[in-house]
């Protein structure tokens, strides 16, 4: 059994592979992922040689992790995992998995999932981080000097494109603000429901919910933030409507994508 953490980038996709690690999913060899930094204080829990796999599928595409194909490449992701790059990424996904359960992350796996899903041969859930796009925003201008209009459009399609490509599989979706007040908990209602038994023991949890970090930004509140198209905004409605597992057909709630987002996000 597999877990692949997804969501935008600067959304606590970090935090929540680690506390799964804590409670025993299997992250990989030290010298196999990528290390902390100052963005990332407890690590980033990437496998250094399945983000660069990411960035290159993405370069194959024309397009990059802040300049991402459109939401309608999927059928072309999928097409790829049945070929040659599909038949490189079972080599590299062989050569990392891990005994026993496991968790991947990257957020570059939003968008890439269509091409994992015909690759990895056996079952997978999903965990969607979801974080307040002006914090998301905010974050992104300090870390890699992209423009809040980049970073809100970057949220917007990394979204959409988590929620459409997880469509079909077991999917939680939680909040970064939400994991981050209630993490015991959060965590407990996600478990139980990955191939285990019995509730975690409370120790387990405890230790494992203690990673969260202190969030950057306060959480604001999309429908306050002149910057949000009204599209992002019914995006965000509906997302802040949804913790937990999802429903089968989800995906048909989710408003359409901001008209012109290709233009603000590849200038």
């Amino acid at each position: 059994m597999g877990v692949i953490v997804a969501g935008m980038h600067r959304s606590g996709t970090s935090v929540m592979t680690g506390a799964l690690h804590r409670l025993g999913l299997r992250v990989g060899a030290e010298h196999e992922l990528i290390g902390a930094s100052r963005f990332n204080r407890t690590g980033h829990f990437e496998v250094k040689d399945l983000v660069i796999f990411n960035e290159m599928l993405l370069q194959h595409l024309d397009a990059t992790w802040a300049r991402p194909p459109r939401l309608d490449c999927a059928l072309q992701l999928a097409e790829l995992g049945r070929g040659a790059w599909g038949d490189r990424a079972r080599e590299h996904f062989a050569r990392w998995r891990p005994d026993g359960p496991w968790v991947l992350k990257d957020p570059r796996f939003s968008i890439v999932l269509p091409f994992w899903r015909e690759v990895i041969d056996e079952p997978v859930e999903i965990v969607i981080m979801v974080r307040t796009p002006t914090a998301v925003a905010a974050s992104l201008e300090r870390r890699s000097n992209l423009s809040i209009e980049h970073g809100l459009a970057l949220w917007e399609r990394y979204n959409q494109a988590a929620l459409r490509n997880s469509d079909g599989l077991p999917t939680f979706l939680t909040h970064y603000e939400r994991f981050a007040n209630d993490p015991a908990g959060t965590l407990c209602r996600l478990v139980v429901e990955l191939g285990q038994d019995d509730q975690p023991e409370a120790a387990n949890v405890a230790d494992a919910a203690a990673i969260v970090d202190v969030r950057h930004h306060a959480p604001v509140r999309l429908a306050d933030d002149s910057n949000g198209s009204d599209e992002a905004r019914d995006l965000y409605r509906v997302l802040a409507g949804l913790d937990g597992w999802l429903f089968p057909g989800f995906v048909a709630k989710l408003p359409l994508e901001t008209r012109g987002l290709d233009d603000v996000l590849d200038p």
